[in-house]
């Protein structure tokens, strides 16, 4: 079997001790593969190839492989960047450890609060739709309503962390008088 050019182009930097080298083509090659999922996911509505694009694990989210986003941007746009990336219903707090791992700085609490009241103008226009599984406002997942199928379910490509869903706890008997 005849290598290709990455092959060949790897072997090669490992031959030669070449790290740094090494760790500018893997960023290079996922900043490649990022651009082929966008495309895939613009060209194609079709349910399967969409849960195929999406069920593929995106590399992490960091300052060095994150060059389209611009922490400049207000915090609406920063929501809607990391939706577009992320490609699933998120929270606002979901949202904020994302966006903290990009710049490398800030509090959680902060900046969950300020995405929650910065994002009124496209929660309102319908940009962006909220989801919530159950009656505990802590489970409020938004996403685009394109991800909603005819029925208001969302489409299995888009679906939230079900690990992320914050279960009651029972107050230990907290609360008997």
């Amino acid at each position: 079997m005849q290598e290709n050019n990455i092959e060949i182009t790897i072997r090669t930097l490992l031959n030669l001790g070449q790290t740094s080298a090494l760790l500018a083509l893997r960023d290079s090659l996922k900043r490649d593969y990022e651009l082929v999922e966008d495309a895939l996911k613009q060209l194609s509505n079709d349910e399967e190839i969409n849960q195929v694009v999406t069920s593929e694990q995106n590399p992490p989210i960091t300052k060095k492989n994150d060059s389209k986003y611009d922490a400049s941007w207000g915090f609406s746009d920063k929501f809607l960047y990391i939706l577009k990336r992320e490609r699933r219903f998120l929270k606002f707090r979901d949202a904020a450890k994302i966006i903290i791992e990009i710049e490398g700085f800030g509090d959680e609490n902060k900046l969950t609060s300020s995405l929650t009241s910065s994002t009124r103008s496209i929660k309102e226009d319908g940009t962006i739709v909220k989801i919530k599984p159950g009656t505990s406002a802590v489970n409020t997942y938004w996403g685009s309503p394109k991800w909603l199928d005819d029925k208001g379910n969302i489409k299995p490509a888009y679906m939230y962390n079900e690990s992320s869903i914050r279960k009651g706890i029972k107050k230990a008997g907290l609360f008997d008088l």
